[in-house]
């Protein structure tokens, strides 16, 4: 067999195999963004941020809070061993809490057609069965537990001095992150339908339960929502 070697943002459907005859099987490269039709959406707070965002402002950064939620989806593609073009990560202030408080919201594009269908091309298609959306859910909510806090803030810091050429930004940078935690014990998840070419919006309940709507209300049918103890 041989490895399809894809452009950068697309996947291969799998390797070529030669088979009898003489012939190869089929393979191709796809888009995961366009042919992943579900999303798993995370939410939960986040903290000790605002010294980091004052920094990267300082420096010239127009959103430091940006630029620590492409540290949390590297992060997690690496960990999940799928590609970054399936995350969106963002970060942004919760007016009703202290001013340091965050709330992270994690969008993974996933697919069910590989529980739904059990060939082989199906899968392929869907992405495989890593991309089906209860183990995509799954995987999540384990990592946003499992990972230490150290860590996201490793990550945020190696986002952040990416493209800088001073020794010393990566420990001047830990130091502004010191106070970073994730409140673990009030992460949501929800499973839902992705409204292909558009953006979903959330809106907090006002009993602190995320609410998510979809542009022309395009959404599943029965929406799963988990709460993590």
């Amino acid at each position: 067999s041989c490895t399809v070697i894809c452009l950068p943002g697309l996947r291969p459907s799998g390797p070529l195999e030669c088979l009898a005859g003489r012939h190869w099987s089929e393979a191709r490269c796809y888009n995961p963004a366009e042919e992943l039709e579900e999303e798993v959406v995370a939410q939960l707070p986040i903290n000790g941020l605002h010294d980091f965002n004052d920094m990267a402002v300082a420096e010239g950064h127009d959103d430091g809070l940006q630029i620590a939620a492409v540290g949390v989806e590297s992060l997690l593609a690496r960990k999940m061993g799928v590609s970054t073009e399936i995350f969106t990560a963002s970060i942004t202030e919760l007016p009703d809490y202290s001013k340091d408080g965050y709330r992270l919201r994690i969008k993974v594009l996933c697919s069910n057609k590989a529980q739904a269908d059990s060939s082989s091309s199906a899968q392929e298609a869907s992405g495989g069965p890593a991309s089906d959306c209860t183990t995509m859910r799954q995987r999540l909510r384990q990592l946003v537990a499992d990972t230490p806090d150290k860590v996201w803030r490793s990550n945020v810091c190696q986002s952040y001095c990416e493209d800088s050429e001073e020794s010393m930004c990566h420990p001047e940078c830990l130091d502004r992150v010191l106070g970073l935690t994730l409140s673990r014990q009030e992460l949501h998840l929800q499973e839902q339908m992705e409204a292909a070419g558009h953006k979903n919006s959330s809106t907090d309940d006002v009993d602190g339960t995320f609410e998510f709507e979809e542009v022309h209300s395009r959404r599943l049918n029965l929406a799963i929502e988990e709460t993590f103890v």
